[in-house]
């Protein structure tokens, strides 16, 4: 990420990313409107020492295809699954989360920023 910008903007759709700066914003590409079809996106969000706190926090926008297991689209923090319009609670991760978001070939919604 670029030096000269202190809180990035992410929104593009990368896989294997790496992210170090110590804020920022992740979203689905498109955001605030709806994401594509067909994406894989993968960000592993890495504090600059093993023991730095990584607070996610949802925005009010959450719109992801719902499911009851969320087997369509969704966005993943470290193994746990979200979809739907409810908005995650605030998390918080002890050097490193590793976020995806996976969107299928049919419906689509409006957005995830983090």
């Amino acid at each position: 990420l670029a030096p000269e910008n202190p809180h990035p903007i992410i929104n593009t759709c990368q896989t294997n990313q790496i992210l170090t700066t110590p804020t920022g914003t992740l979203t689905s590409e498109n955001c605030p409107n709806n994401y594509p079809n067909n994406l894989d996106c993968s960000y592993t969000i890495r504090g600059q020492n093993p023991n730095d706190k990584i607070r996610i926090t949802f925005d009010n926008r959450f719109s992801i295809e719902n499911h009851a297991n969320c087997n369509y689209d969704f966005v993943e923090l470290n193994g746990d699954v979200f979809c739907g319009t409810e908005q995650p609670e605030n998390m918080e991760f002890i050097g490193e989360v590793v976020v995806n978001f996976v969107s299928d070939a049919s419906v689509v919604r409006s957005s995830f920023s983090v």
